[in-house]
């Protein structure tokens, strides 16, 4: 029906804050990885959301890997030296932004799916759109993104095969 068609293209967002709301949202993350089977996720990331949630974010990052969700990764060069399991493994490849390109937000692109994630100023916030089409145009950005970087900027493990 025109209706059903309406509300696929007519892009959802829902707003989540503080800790509980993050934690929500991560959940929807891997709730809608398992439901549609999506084995890969695109992902930026600050190393600060390790330290807004270290339990959880432990717990979480283990249970994404033992769902066999591969995750490219792009945070910025300062994170090189942060002490957070955000550097690549056997589940991860992560890429390094170049300095002058601060990463302020992160975010994950899963499915028809963005997560926003947001601590700015101490204000924790999470925002979840879903639209097949800006989730598309976000992965394009990304993926192209993830090209650009220079090869020798990541540390670099086999993927697993499709």
């Amino acid at each position: 029906s025109a209706l059903l068609d309406r509300e696929r293209v007519s892009p959802v967002a829902k707003l989540y804050t503080g800790a509980e709301g993050m934690k929500f949202v991560l959940e929807d993350v891997l709730e809608t990885c398992a439901q549609e089977k999506i084995k890969r996720l695109y992902a930026t990331s600050q190393p600060e959301l390790f330290e807004y949630l270290p339990k959880f974010f432990a717990s979480w990052l283990e249970r994404r890997e033992k769902a066999g969700i591969y995750t490219q990764l792009i945070i910025g060069a300062d994170a090189r030296a942060a002490t957070t399991p955000l550097h690549s493994n056997a589940m991860r490849e992560t890429r390094f932004l170049p300095s002058k390109f601060p990463i302020e937000c992160s975010v994950d692109i899963y499915g028809s799916k963005l997560a926003f994630f947001s601590f700015k100023n101490g204000e924790l916030y999470s925002v979840i759109v879903e639209s097949p089409t800006i989730s598309q145009l976000f992965k394009q950005f990304f993926l192209f993104t993830w090209e650009m970087l220079a090869a020798e900027s990541s540390t670099t493990h086999s993927p697993p095969t499709q």
